[in-house]
């Protein structure tokens, strides 16, 4: 089969998603299936990434000056005619998507008449705040001034997704409870599909790690109740990776801990996790699918974690999940728990189990199964 891969992000790489699709097709690629894919970039460019010919178009100057909404109002219109073009000539037996510049892609597939296949890794296509949906209009009173001002893109925005969403010929989500959450508001099938991480198991004693280890420095992942964990545990060391919209220096001096390390984007995450010994996963709201999670495993490293959202799917027994009503102290209590040899070991094996229900094989196999069905 021959398919293109459209969205606004994949290599580099910026976050998950981008880490999932392209797991996908590079197992696709291997199965001997023509896969292509395009992206808006910096400059044109052609890149070859494991057999995955990637095409990356100059994006216009005015669009790189706007943010959220009213970009994703005019990216979308932009790339639509970008991808007309590229379509036209081509024959594609499916083009997959997701996220921000999905309605383009769906819309140019039901022009040229090309199965679409759009993977739900987030609550975009119900809501336009990225939280459960709700009804958002009547949130109009609550947001900030500059979501106010954005608000007449956001309602055309919300049109283009309700649309493409409809339109879309197969549609797969990125956990059961992203599932469960779009069936209730749809009467499209949607399919699970867990994300795939296309690694082994690596052995080794993670207990004797000299960090704890949390990613995406971020309000929404946790981060004051993080900063509140390391001002209580002076004794630990912590490791913080990831983007963040702060400068960690503001962050360190307003917490006033001193046993944080803050590296950044890390582009080799392995390196991060074999100095690691446990993972902190305090996000607040309720996150599609937990990917770092199920990265952790990979080494042995237990995590702890929010019990919402996506997450205990990733989790399983390889971690704790605290509910979501707990207080700090029930924390404090199960960090220290993994101080026990015995408990680590349990969890650490547990770790392993629940890695090997998400192989990129499998996976691919999986959505082969499922497209073919269309």
């Amino acid at each position: 089969m021959k398919f293109l891969f459209s969205a606004r992000t994949l290599l580099p790489i910026t976050g998950g998603s981008d880490k999932s699709i392209l797991n996908l097709m590079v197992e696709l690629k291997k199965k001997g299936h023509t896969i292509d894919a395009i992206i808006p970039g910096k400059e044109n460019e052609n890149v070859t990434y494991k057999g995955i010919n990637l095409m990356k178009i100059k994006t216009p100057f005015f669009l790189r000056l706007l943010k959220s909404h009213i970009w994703v109002f005019f990216a979308n219109n932009w790339w639509y005619k970008v991808l007309d073009k590229y379509v036209k000539n081509k024959k594609y037996d499916f083009l997959l998507t997701h996220l921000d510049t999905a309605p383009a892609i769906i819309f140019v597939a039901k022009k040229h008449g090309v199965k679409a296949c759009l993977f739900l890794r987030s609550y975009k296509f119900l809501c336009p705040y990225e939280t459960l949906p709700s009804n958002y209009k009547r949130k109009f009173l609550d947001l900030p001034f500059l979501y106010k001002l954005q608000y007449p893109f956001i309602n055309l925005n919300m049109k283009k997704f309700s649309k493409s969403f409809n339109m879309a010929d197969t549609i797969i989500a990125n956990s059961d409870f992203i599932r469960k959450v779009f069936q209730e508001k749809t009467n499209k099938n949607i399919f699970v599909l867990y994300p795939t991480i296309d690694k082994k198991i690596i052995k080794v004693n993670s207990q004797q790690n000299k960090y704890i280890l949390y990613v995406t420095p971020m309000k929404q992942k946790g981060l004051k109740l993080f900063l509140k964990i390391c001002a209580h545990l002076k004794h630990e060391h912590f490791l913080v990776i990831g983007h963040t919209f702060m400068e960690w220096d503001n962050i360190i001096r307003m917490s006033k801990t001193n046993n944080v390390k803050y590296l950044g984007w890390e582009e080799n995450i392995d390196k991060i996790y074999l100095k690691s010994r446990l993972l902190l996963n305090p996000v607040e709201w309720e996150e599609p699918f937990g990917r770092v999670p199920l990265e952790a495993m990979i080494f042995g490293i237990p995590s702890i974690s929010y019990k919402k959202g996506g997450i205990p799917e990733a989790v399983g027994g390889a971690g704790d999940l605290i509910d979501s009503n707990s207080d700090f102290d029930t924390w404090i209590q199960t960090i220290k728990k993994y101080d026990d040899i015995d408990y680590y070991k349990t969890k650490s094996k547990e770790c392993f189990k629940q890695f090997k229900k998400f192989g990129s094989k499998d996976g691919c196999e999986k959505f082969l199964k499922l497209i073919k069905n269309k």
